[in-house]
This record gives structure tokens, C-alpha cells and sequence, in this order.
């Protein structure tokens, strides 16, 4: 009945591809009801006596203190191959991998109201360590190791339940000292404790015939359908041998004559405990169904991925390298030709040290030959099937995905070394047991240190782990990270040319794909406000930035920092370094911040102005008017003067249009470089106003007049002021193939860069080919001939440059990084245009290209934009 309440309260949740169910923890109470009354129906209490139980616990520690210590210091090693530089360098403490971003918005998400229905052991416990350290990567990771302790004792009492004391003391440590789980350990990773788990709750469960093991192992196996394929089947493969095994002592363990008191005294003995096993999976697994009857896609989430990725085969491409990889990873010899994923894994490197490999392969073929003793059969069963299904049917294939079949391989393993005690034991005596030991000892002491320098040396000073920790997420996280210390006011203006930044900002209830892509690092950017830029070089002008404390921040700009603090300070002259400046591990990234206060650097307002007294002496100055109705009060000279003011000038909408200043004054405005009617597109222009003043105290604003006759009055909030107009006029156009101008916008650029951009989706609703263009224009003045060298880089699409009109280079990018073209051109002295121009056909990741230009005596020529 409890049962059947959780299940409707969840079918009652509002359906949505979403997955979690919003009624969960309604459900979650009857759920937890109806464990609770089937653990008072399986267990059978007894009453000792409180004298029997201290007297157990005296005469437990007299027999097995030799074992307790032993077992104490074993554990003691498994602790420090997983917290030894945990969080300080392995893994680092600004640096994520192998989806712990993922991990972390989901945890976060999970604290926030969702519950989500895969993978719950990794996402609740990133969710607790928020809880206690706060949503940090010490929070994401802290309790993961802890798991993978705790895995280590709870192999121990399954190795106690199928081995003598001394192979399972031997087992525990090669589980605790193997490099491989140990890294595993410090990373959000799945529930390989579950596994053991499972296989001890099954063996004790069938050697005391309890329901309450039974109990454990229906909870643990409904678990373990919500991690992947490769622990889902476990509960099958378990089922399925001990079918076997029953069909076995049925048929063949007797008189066939008799098979029917034997079947009948198997069912009076087990009926009990299937029972129980059968209820508490499927009341742990009531969530999966109700939402499988939602048409949520749960249970064999990754066979269907890979096999719409397959167009529907059913087989993996790759499906018989993957069986050799798989016959081969584990072992002590052979090429280590399997596709690695650092750092889970490190090319060049053997998952097991020579030891363990060795015996867990012998472990194997021993459990193949003599599979009608213990579980060997089940294990073997559980390795093969795993490994030859992942291979067969999974086309992404790394070991890691089967990391859970590591401990039973090492119960394998203990069997055999078992094996060897008992056949040494009776054929040479006593003597050869104590002599066995040693070597078992001195097989741990090599085992460790191997294991130990593989780790703290090759794995952790590899450059390709620095990397792949070092890698785009990680310095999206150095951003936010870096961002949340400057307080809840700041407003954060960002750009990371790996990753796009759009949603970093954004609301948690925005529903756009941007947003929900970010929400994977809303653990660590939650509450942060600001906006984010395409491109590094587009940082100036910004508009719209409220006054107070900012941050300006850049993740990893493309080409050198030095060249882009360089434009910086050009544009917000006073700027100076960077307030922090870092290198990502390996040098992978570079982080750049400024912290300020917009009143002082961004907002500026209004044009650059020289002023020049009509004298003989030519008298001149310059300062930042504001064009506010004192623009001409503040004036360093008295008339007669000439001024001339130079900046940009932002546009809303495009269109003919004429730029005027009111009150008829005989001015002279140029906007692109053109007077009168200028044909305008939405963004920056520059601009350059000219005007003699022969009287005190005038009044001075500037109009935009259409092609109506209408004026419209220039607002201070779009002029931006520069004292010299060099650079690039930078027009960006994105639109359908057949209109491929439906937003055009313009800009000022020192030099063409490249950005991590998107053609935008809300052009149309359909998902067509989308087609946008990059164009640079520039003017060259040069005063007497020169050779000229051209060099573009980029990263999309087709690049065209064009120099006084004609094509001078031209190319499409190829398959490697960047593409880069070249010309060497010989120029006459004089005016000469130049266009650089990028075309591409599809949606783009990499928009832009970069040019350079230098002359014959290493010069390189001014650009202006007309």
C-alpha cells in the first residue's frame, strides 16, 4: 500500500522531458514507509544478553587483534593513496574534469528543488559536500574518497566471507594500494561501492540464509539501475547465475528421482528472501518505472545513445577492437593500444601494476576451470559479460566505464592466492604457509611502491593530466570562482574563447539553450550578474553597465595578453595591468581581471576633444567633453578657437541618415568617414566633429536627422570618446541563405580577431543554414613604396583578402586547428584599401580571423578606418 502511494504520487507529476519527477519527495516519504515495514517483515529478532555481547566483543578482539591491527593499516594506506595532495594538486583545487561541472550543477540543482533520477549516489553526495564546505570543488569531491574508503572495508568483509584471513588481508591490499581506484577516488565518479555491496549482501545472505541480506541486496540492486549500463546489468547477471546454480543442486545434485523434494526444500529455504529481494528492488525502483511509463528514457540511456549515433545498428563500428582492448587492458603484457581518458587514465600507462595484473588474470582462468566451487562462476560470469556487452554494444569505449568490475577481479585474484595457500598448506605443512607470507608481503611492498610512483609521479606530474584539468572548464570555474570574492554588487563583464559565457549571468529561471547549457556551472557562477562578450577585442565600448564596482575578465584570449592589454589601454587610456593574471596548469589558459569602478573607466561618455587657439603661438589642449549642456563652458581657451572632437557613435537602428549639430552651426561631421546622408547599420561608428567658435558660452548637441526631416537628439550615453581613430571598420552580418543580412552590425576594431560565437537561433524557428559574414575595412597611407607581408589566421569557414579591390589571397579552413594564408605585395605610395572578408555557411563555433601586417624593416603600417 505504501508502495503503490509513492507510485501514484509520482505518476500525478506533470509530464516533461525533464529527467526528474516534481512530486518525488512526496513520494519519497511512502517509498521510505514501505522499506521500512518490509525491513520489519524480513528481520527476525533475537534477544541476547547484554553480558554475551560485551563477552563477544572481548573474545572477538583476543582472536582477531593480529587481524585488526593488520586490517587497521591496510585501511591506513588505502587513506593516503586517496587524500595524499587531494584538492592541492591531484586533483587541483581550480581545475575540474570528467563532467564534474556536470555533476556539480546537478547536485546544485538537486538542493534547489529537482531531484534527479540518474545517477543519485554521485549528485547527492557533491549536493552534501556543498551543503558542508560550500558549492567549491573541495565540496564536489570532498566525500568521494571517503566512498572509496569505505568501499575498501566493505570488500574486506566480502573477502572474509569467501577466503582464509590472510588472502583477504592480501586482496584488501592490492584493492587499497592499486593507483587506479586511488585516482578514481579523488574524481565524482560512480557507485563502484555498490558493487561490493551487492556481492557481500549476497554471499552472506546465502550463507545465513537472512532476509535482511536479502533486504540489503534488493536496495542496493535498485541503486544500481540508476547508475550506468555497466552496473545495471549486475543485478541481472547475479539472477541469473543463481538460477543456474539452483537449477544445478536441483537436477544434478542427487537421484533425478529425488529432484522434487530437493526443489521443494529450495523453495521452503528461499522463498523468504527472493521474496524480500524481489520487494525492496522494486520499491527502490519505482521512480525508474513510473518514469519509463513518462517516456523518459532511463534505464538504457547510453545503448540508445550510441545506437542513434549508429543510425540504429544495433553493434558497436568499432566492436572487435573493443573486444581485443577489452582482452587486453587488465593484463601485464601486450601493447597498451586502447583509447585512453586522461586523467582517469594516462596513456602509456598499465591500469594494473605487474602484481596484481598477474594474479587477477590467474584469479580468472583459475575461476574459469574450477567454476563449481564458491561464487568463482558468478564473478567470472559478472567480468566477462560486462566487459564483452561494453564492448559490443558501447561505442565510445574507455576503461573507466568498467571500473566496477576492478573488485570482483581482485576477489578473483584473492581465490587464487587462496588456492595456493590451501594447496601449499597440505602438500609442504606449516613451514610453507609462513614462507608463502613473506612472499605475499613482499609482493605488497613492490606492489605499493610501483603503484605509489605511478601515481604521484607519472600520473600526477603528466602534462596531459595537467591539461585535461587545465582544460576549458577549469577556467570557467577560475572565473566564477574569482568573480564570487568580489561580492554581490560586482557586475561581472566576461570572455572565455573556449567555452561560451552567455549564460553565466542569467537567471536561473531563463529558459534559453544558452542558459541551460550554463546551468552545468550555475554551482559555482550562481547569483553572479554582468554580461558577457563575443570577443575579447570587443570589451570596448560597453554600454549598459550599471555604475559601481565591475569586473572586467578574460579566460584564455586568443593570441598574446600582452597585444590584448595593449588595445585595452587604448581604448580605456590610464587601464593599465591586470588587477590578477594567472596561468592555467600546463599553461593552458591564461586568466586576465580588472576590477574597477564603472563610473571611473567604462561608462565614458562623449567625445575627445583638442582644442586649438587661433593664434601665431597655436596655442592647443585636449580633454573628454561630455556634450551635456555645459560642453563649451568648459572650454581651456576663450575665442577664438577651433575644436575638433573624435570617437564613436553608437546607432539603434539602421537606415539613412544624417549626423548634424542643432542650431544650424557650421560644423563639419563626418560619420564612416562620409558627410551628409551616411546609409547606417545598428553599433559604432566613428565619427569626427570639426567647428571653429568665435563666441563665449555657446551651447553645442549633436542631432540625427532621416531621411523624414525628423531630429532625433544624441544621447551622452552614445558617444564614447578616442584621440586617435586608427583601427578597423568591423561589420558583422548573419542571416538565411537567402537573406543573409537580417542582423547586420557594425563596430570599431583595432585589429581583426577571432570569438567563440553563435549565429543567433531567434532569427527563424526552424533549424536551417544559417549564414554569416565577418568583414574588416581598413585604410593604408603610405608615403613611399613598400612591400608589404600579409599573414590571416582562422579557425571557420572561407577567408577572402582583397587589397585596393583585387583578391590577394583566399582560402577554406581545413581540418586542423587553424588555417593560416599568406601573401607578400609590393604597394606604391599613396592610398590603398584593404578588406578582409570571412564567409561561413553553416552555424559557426569560431567566427572572425586575425591579420597581421608587416612591413620590409619590420614596421608595421597604421590602419585607419577610412
Amino acid at each position: 500500500m505504501f508502495a503503490y502511494n509513492g507510485a501514484r504520487i509520482l505518476n500525478n507529476s506533470p509530464r516533461s522531458a525533464d529527467l526528474f519527477l516534481a512530486n518525488f519527495d512526496s513520494a519519497a516519504v511512502w517509498l521510505g514507509l514501505a522499506l521500512l515495514a518490509l525491513v520489519f517483515a524480513a528481520w527476525q529478532p533475537s534477544r541476547p544478553k547484554l553480558e554475551s555481547v560485551r563477552h563477544a566483543i572481548v573474545k572477538i578482539w583476543r582472536d582477531h587483534y593480529i587481524e585488526a591491527l593488520l586490517f587497521g593499516g591496510i585501511i591506513a594506506f588505502g587513506i593516503f593513496m586517496r587524500f595524499f595532495h587531494f584538492n592541492g594538486t591531484l586533483p587541483p583545487e581550480i581545475g575540474l574534469c570528467c563532467e564534474e561541472h556536470i555533476n556539480g550543477g546537478a547536485a546544485y540543482d538537486a538542493l534547489e528543488g529537482d531531484r534527479p533520477l540518474l545517477f543519485p549516489l554521485v549528485r547527492w553526495t557533491s549536493a552534501l559536500g556543498f551543503l558542508v564546505f560550500g558549492e567549491t570543488t573541495l565540496g564536489l569531491r570532498f566525500f568521494f574518497p571517503i566512498i572509496g574508503v569505505a568501499t575498501l572495508i566493505v570488500f574486506y568483509f566480502l573477502l572474509r566471507q569467501l577466503v582464509s584471513v590472510q588472502s583477504a588481508l592480501f586482496g584488501l591490499a592490492l584493492f587499497a594500494i592499486a593507483w587506479w581506484p586511488a585516482l578514481r577516488s579523488r574524481q565524482t565518479s560512480e557507485g563502484t561501492i555498490y558493487v561490493v555491496l551487492f556481492a557481500f549482501f549476497i554471499v552472506r545472505g546465502l550463507k545465513t540464509k537472512s532476509p535482511l541480506m536479502f533486504l540489503g541486496a534488493g536496495i542496493v540492486a535498485g541503486l544500481m539501475s540508476y547508475e550506468y549500463e555497466a552496473f545495471r546489468v549486475v543485478p541481472i547477471i547475479a539472477v541469473g547465475t543463481l538460477g543456474i546454480a539452483a537449477s544445478r543442486i536441483v537436477l544434478l545434485d542427487g537421484k533425478l528421482t529425488e529432484a522434487r523434494a530437493r526443489l521443494l526444500e529450495l523453495v521452503r529455504v528461499a522463498w523468504r528472501p527472493a521474496l524480500v529481494f524481489l520487494l525492496a528492488a522494486g520499491i527502490v525502483l519505482v521512480p525508474m518505472i513510473v518514469g519509463t511509463s513518462q517516456d523518459k528514457d532511463l534505464y538504457l540511456t547510453s545503448v540508445h545513445r550510441n545506437e542513434n549515433a549508429r543510425e540504429g545498428s544495433r553493434l558497436a563500428d568499432e566492436w572487435q577492437d573493443q573486444l581485443k582492448w577489452v582482452s587486453t587492458m587488465f593484463l601485464p603484457f601486450g601493447p597498451l593500444d586502447y583509447p585512453v581518458s586522461p586523467p582517469r587514465e594516462v596513456e602509456g600507462i598499465r591500469l594494473f601494476d605487474p602484481v596484481t595484473a598477474v594474479l587477477a588474470v590467474a584469479g580468472m582462468a583459475a575461476g574459469a576451470l574450477f567454476f563449481l566451487r564458491g561464487y568463482r562462476f558468478w564473478f567470472v560470469s559478472w567480468v566477462v559479460l560486462v566487459l564483452a556487452g561494453g564492448a559490443l554494444l558501447l561505442g565510445e569505449f574507455a576503461p573507466w566505464s568498467f571500473f566496477g568490475v576492478v573488485p570482483i577481479l581482485l576477489a578473483l585474484a584473492a581465490y587464487f592466492i587462496d588456492d595456493v595457500e590451501s594447496f601449499l598448506k597440505r602438500v609442504f605443512g606449516s613451514l610453507a604457509t609462513r614462507s608463502f607470507t613473506l612472499v605475499l608481503i613482499a609482493l605488497v611492498a613492490f606492489s605499493f611502491w610501483w603503484n605509489a610512483d605511478t601515481l604521484f609521479n607519472d600520473v600526477e606530474g603528466s602534462r596531459e593530466v595537467q591539461r585535461v584539468y587545465g582544460g576549458e572548464i577549469s577556467f570557467v570555474y577560475a572565473m566564477c570562482d574569482y568573480l564570487r570574492d568580489r561580492g554581490d554588487d560586482n557586475y561581472a563583464i566576461a570572455y572565455s574563447n573556449a567555452i561560451r559565457v552567455d549564460g553565466f549571468a542569467a537567471p536561473r529561471d531563463t529558459a534559453d539553450e544558452q542558459r541551460r547549457a550554463w546551468s552545468d556551472f550555475i554551482w559555482a557562477c550562481h547569483d553572479l550578474q554582468g554580461a558577457a562578450l563575443p570577443a575579447a577585442q570587443e570589451a570596448w565600448p560597453l554600454r549598459g553597465v550599471p555604475a559601481g564596482p565591475a569586473t572586467l575578465l578574460f579566460a584564455d584570449p586568443i593570441g598574446s595578453a600582452d597585444e590584448l592589454v595593449e588595445e585595452l589601454n587604448r581604448a580605456y587610456p590610464g587601464l593599465g595591468e591586470p588587477d590578477e593574471r594567472f596561468t592555467g596548469p600546463a599553461g593552458t589558459y591564461e586568466f586576465l581581471a580588472y576590477d574597477f569602478d564603472t563610473g571611473d573607466t567604462l561608462n565614458k561618455q562623449g567625445l575627445w576633444a583638442v582644442y586649438v587657439k587661433r593664434a601665431l603661438r597655436g596655442e592647443f589642449a585636449s580633454q573628454l567633453d561630455s556634450f551635456a549642456d555645459d560642453v563649451l563652458q568648459n572650454a581651456p581657451f576663450k575665442p577664438p578657437y577651433r575644436v575638433s572632437w573624435t570617437g564613436v557613435i553608437y546607432v539603434d537602428d539602421g537606415g539613412p541618415a544624417t549626423l548634424k549639430v542643432a542650431g544650424g552651426l557650421p560644423a563639419e561631421v563626418l560619420v564612416d568617414g562620409e558627410e551628409g546622408v551616411v546609409e547606417l547599420v545598428q553599433g559604432w561608428h566613428p565619427v569626427v566633429v570639426r567647428l571653429d567658435v568665435d563666441e563665449q558660452d555657446l551651447v553645442i548637441a549633436l542631432e540625427w536627422e532621416d531621411a523624414s526631416g525628423s531630429r532625433t537628439a544624441v544621447r551622452a550615453a552614445d558617444l564614447f570618446p578616442l584621440a586617435q581613430l586608427d583601427g578597423w571598420r568591423h561589420t558583422r552580418s548573419m542571416g538565411l541563405p537567402d537573406n543573409p543580412s537580417q542582423i547586420v552590425s557594425q563596430r570599431l576594431d583595432f585589429s581583426p580577431h577571432m570569438a567563440l560565437a553563435s549565429v543567433l537561433q531567434e532569427l527563424t524557428p526552424t533549424r536551417e543554414q544559417f549564414v554569416t559574414e565577418e568583414r574588416w575595412d581598413g585604410v593604408l597611407q603610405l608615403a613611399e613604396p613598400t612591400n608589404l607581408s600579409f599573414s590571416t589566421e582562422f579557425r571557420a569557414g572561407t577567408v577572402m583578402l582583397l587589397i585596393d579591390g583585387e583578391e590577394v589571397a583566399s582560402g577554406q579552413h581545413a581540418a586542423q586547428r587553424t588555417t593560416t594564408l599568406q601573401a607578400n605585395i609590393d604597394l606604391a605610395a599613396g592610398r590603398h584599401t584593404i578588406q578582409l572578408i570571412q564567409t561561413i555557411a553553416r552555424e559557426v563555433t569560431w567566427s572572425g580571423a586575425t591579420l597581421s601586417i608587416v612591413a620590409s624593416d619590420g614596421s608595421s603600417p597604421v590602419v585607419t578606418p577610412y
